[in-house]
């Protein structure tokens, strides 16, 4: 019974799509999915001109369609599969391989990013079972990005250096200025990749331990890794966020530096939110800044983390949560905090298990909850710039 049987048999999206049995020294699959895609080509070329890798890769693209899509972008979707097809055909070499696929029929109820790279990250599951390679690489990538040269190397690299690690965030750079897109975008962009890095930082300021970027575009994870956390969720939007939350929280979870994606600053609205709609809603407000979360919220997240010792050890919350500011003492009453609280105390056995369980429960997510329960309740946002200045300084002054 090979490592992903009972993955597949249980969560797999579907068939079998690429025929052709993978190379049995296949270390890593790079998956695209593309929808009404202009730039795949050009991110095609990037990896094409990547430094080459020492263990043989795939680059598996995904044209994917609802059954319920207009003519016009069923027809464009299939221009873009006869480019590409073509563009593979001559542009395999001895240490990577280009595979395409077309599916023009997906479900409209669940059609989306997350349904188009679960399929995908499926696909290479099956692939890497095949060949019996659980601590094989599936890196995700979107359509719209370029990579840096040393890419596919870098990638390959970290894993054989971090050779347990259960995945990786590969670090992101948005194109700042050019002549591709109006001045504009390229000065919304700027802040919103000072937003990233702001909360990202923030986040690691609060003490929660499973803080990485999480954009769908630059992660990587092992195929046996993948498989424990159940899997891509289908979501059509914010899956990369979910995905890699439970695949930090497996612990073992890494930063890949020796790699680049450039991710396009296009302005969208494909999805509810991310860097297209950012973008979209700075050059709709024409004010030229980004407001991104007051750091002092961030402070109170601090303070309360700091108690998750003493949660587990009191008998009563009630005197604990009194230190706390008097915002997050409200949203914990609100949220019914101390049956929660006892909850996770009813099943564990250790400190340590407490630990864990408590940052499953009061994670990245529940930290956005809260934030935006705080401006909902007052807090105004800052200017990013500014509000990194402050972090800095209460980081300086911790």
């Amino acid at each position: 019974m090979a490592f992903a049987d009972a993955y597949l048999d249980k969560h797999s999206s579907g068939k079998v799509h690429i025929e052709r049995l993978p190379d049995p020294k296949l270390q890593t699959i790079v998956i695209i999915p593309a929808y009404n895609e202009s730039g795949l080509l050009r991110c095609l070329d990037s990896l094409f001109k990547c430094h080459s890798p020492i263990h043989p890769v795939e680059i598996n693209v995904l044209v994917n369609t609802p059954s319920n899509a207009p003519e016009n972008i069923q027809s464009a979707n299939d221009q873009v599969f006869t480019e590409v097809t073509t563009w593979m055909s001559a542009n395999n070499s001895k240490f990577v391989h280009f595979h395409g696929y077309r599916l023009n029929d997906l479900p409209p109820k669940h059609f989306g990013a997350g349904l188009a790279r679960k399929i995908l990250m499926d696909e290479a599951v099956r692939r890497f079972n095949t060949i019996d390679r659980p601590e094989g690489i599936i890196v995700s990538l979107d359509a719209d990005c370029t990579v840096s040269e040393n890419y596919l190397l870098g990638i390959e690299q970290h894993f054989d250096m971090f050779k347990e690690a259960s995945g990786c965030s590969i670090d992101f750079s948005h194109p700042r200025h050019g002549d591709e897109y109006p001045g504009e975008v390229y000065k919304a962009i700027t802040n919103y990749e000072n937003h990233l890095n702001y909360y990202l930082e923030a986040i690691r300021f609060t003490g929660y331990p499973y803080a990485f970027h999480t954009v769908g575009s630059a992660f990587a994870v092992r195929a046996a890794s993948y498989c424990q956390v159940g899997g891509m969720s289908r979501r059509q939007a914010g899956e990369d966020f979910y995905f890699i939350q439970k695949l930090a929280m497996l612990g073992r979870f890494s930063e890949c530096h020796t790699a680049t994606v450039y991710p396009s600053p296009r302005p969208s609205d494909r999805v509810p939110f991310g860097t297209g709609p950012e973008i979209r809603k700075q050059l709709d407000s024409r004010s030229g800044q980004y407001m991104s979360y007051h750091p002092e919220l961030f402070l109170h997240l601090s303070s309360f983390y700091k108690l998750i010792p003493s949660f587990y050890s009191e008998k009563k919350c009630e005197p604990l949560l009194i230190q706390l500011p008097g915002l997050i003492q409200q949203y914990l009453d609100e949220t019914g905090f101390p049956e929660t609280l006892d909850e996770i105390k009813t099943n564990v056995a250790s400190s340590g298990s407490f630990s864990k369980r408590f940052y499953q429960k009061f994670n990245m997510f529940w930290i956005l909850k809260y934030l935006h329960y705080a401006e909902e309740h007052g807090t105004e946002r800052m200017e990013v710039n500014e509000a990194a200045r402050k972090l800095k300084s209460l980081i300086d002054n911790k």
